[in-house]
């Protein structure tokens, strides 16, 4: 029944291995920026070993510097969900750029009217879920965000986001914006389900050191102005299925 953390160091030699200090373009790995957490659930105990909730999806190996398991404690909200809502936010039209602006011209298939909306001085996220374990969202839809229509956030444990809908976020079109169904690195366990998504960066995306299991499964993305994948980093245990 305790909760404990995995913890898995980065080290110079695992970096080396996977020739992430030798990438010609971007930022070389540090190993202190890629230590792993990896939150679990004691179900078990035989003896030296111990029986997880989940599986561990990230190998934990003495060549690598091995691991340690860490006792915590965690705040949590629990059993809660947010449903059947549209969720719309507010912006200035006037705040334009045209697709013959630098860094916008490749876009002009999917903005034929050459205009796009621009501004940033409103809400960027719809929904947030941080801190949170067996939660969900469910049937909620929105417009034009900024960042997210629905992020799962820091220490959220399963959570399902479901049958959620992002339509024309409305910012630049560059770093940092328009992730619409998003999970951090320290989500874990999170369901993504019959999701869609039009005119978005990275529609259905893990950041910066996912250590999983996430699963986005049935969704679908109109107006591609980016990759869905894993983006920044590291992630582990993630899977895409009917995307």
């Amino acid at each position: 029944g305790d909760r404990i953390i995995i913890y898995r160091p980065g080290t110079s030699k695992w970096i080396h291995d996977i020739k992430m200090d030798a990438i010609s373009d971007g930022e070389h790995w540090e190993p202190e920026i890629f230590h792993i957490n990896q939150e679990r659930i004691i179900t078990g105990i035989i003896g030296n070993k111990i029986m997880l909730d989940a599986p561990i999806v990230m190998a934990i190996d003495s060549y690598y510097g091995g691991g340690y398991v860490i006792k915590m404690t965690k705040n949590r909200i629990f059993e809660s969900g947010i449903e059947n809502l549209f969720l719309e936010s507010t912006y200035d039209p006037s705040v334009t750029r045209t697709i013959l602006d630098d860094g916008y011209y490749s876009h002009r298939e999917h903005f034929p009217e050459g205009i796009i909306y621009v501004d940033e001085n409103h809400c960027h996220n719809g929904v947030k879920a941080v801190a949170c374990e067996h939660c969900w969202v469910k049937g909620v839809s929105g417009q034009h965000f900024v960042f997210s229509m629905v992020g799962l956030g820091n220490n959220a444990r399963n959570v399902t986001v479901e049958d959620c809908h992002s339509y024309m976020p409305v910012s630049l079109i560059q770093g940092s914006r328009r992730y619409a169904f998003n999970a951090n690195s320290k989500t874990s366990l999170g369901l993504f389900k019959d999701c869609t998504v039009e005119y978005d960066r990275h529609q259905f995306v893990t950041t910066q050191l996912s250590t999983g299991p996430l699963v986005f499964t049935n969704c679908s993305a109109t107006h591609c102005l980016g990759e869905t994948g894993p983006h920044c980093f590291w992630a582990a245990g993630v899977l895409y299925d009917c995307i």
